[in-house]
């Protein structure tokens, strides 16, 4: 027979086991929503986070130091973007990915961004190539994008750029390279 101290003292090392592996458990819900995606030259890493509804945050690390990072969470879950494809270019010079918005909302377009090492910052893709009609894209050697994009509502056509190289833009102006 156990006595009332000692039925206190299980009663609290099961509490204690129970709330170690709702802990662990945690952790490594919170391990399995990171992804890390390091740089070819591995000097650099990007890691996408699916924060608590799902929608991701992208952190562009070298070692322990943050460089770059956007969220792409919305306060209710459904109007922010997660991320559907993301790969470095193979000289290491940009990191980049695709978005697919979280609630359904213009299932027909993926945002496209890209983090620049060169300027250590996270820009939009879409007015340099266009809205992606897909979320897969390749990069080639250097830094060469291959997406499917479309214009002006007609189909999807395969574009390809040089992310390294300013690209035209709309009147006729030049926008630099990323």
């Amino acid at each position: 027979m156990i006595g009332r101290r000692s039925a206190s003292g299980v009663a609290r090392l099961a509490c204690a086991v129970l709330a170690g592996f709702t802990l662990a458990g945690a952790a490594q819900a919170d391990a399995a929503t990171a992804q890390e995606f390091s740089a070819p030259d591995h000097r650099l890493r990007a890691v996408v986070t699916a924060g608590a509804r799902g929608e991701s945050r992208v952190e562009v690390r070298e070692g322990a130091r943050l460089v770059a990072r956007r969220s792409f969470e919305s306060a209710d879950g459904s109007h922010g973007f997660v991320v559907q494809h993301a790969e470095w270019s193979p000289n290491s010079q940009f990191f980049v990915f695709t978005l697919a918005s979280s609630g359904g909302h213009q299932p027909w377009r993926y945002p496209a961004f890209a983090y620049s090492r060169r300027t250590h910052q996270l820009g939009a893709l879409d007015n340099r190539i266009g809205a992606l009609a897909d979320p897969q894209f390749r990069l080639s050697p250097p830094d060469v994008l291959g997406a499917w994009v479309t214009k002006g509502g007609g189909p999807a056509v395969e574009v390809r750029m040089s992310l390294g190289r300013p690209t035209p833009a709309k009147g006729g102006r030049v926008q630099p390279a990323l």
